[in-house]
């Protein structure tokens, strides 16, 4: 039986999950630091068909909080990220030429 899940991580990804807070209260938390941490416990099941819960977090940043221009969401198991979304609404490319997206 695995005692760190990361075996699981694919799965986790792909599974639904529940965090017990509003959209609003994250807007409150970026407004207030820039950052909203949410943890909670999701229940899957391994290769053998055993339960096994595990403790993710949900880690949200905003460049700036008032101004939202860029902001990354990273879901991580055991404080190590396994999934994450990122925008960015205008970037400088390496080619020195700002562009969206």
């Amino acid at each position: 039986m695995p005692t760190n899940y990361f075996s699981l991580a694919q799965q986790i990804v792909v599974e639904r999950k529940y965090f017990d807070i509003s959209r609003s209260e994250i807007v409150r938390r970026l407004e207030e630091k820039g950052e909203a941490d949410i943890d909670t416990e999701h229940h899957t099941s391994d290769d053998y068909a055993n339960t096994c819960t595990v403790v993710l977090r949900l880690n949200i940043h905003c460049k700036h909080p008032n101004y939202v221009e860029g902001w990354t969401i990273a879901l991580k198991l055991h404080n190590t990220r396994i999934d994450c979304l990122d925008c960015e609404v205008k970037f400088l490319g390496m080619d020195g030429v700002v562009h969206a997206g």
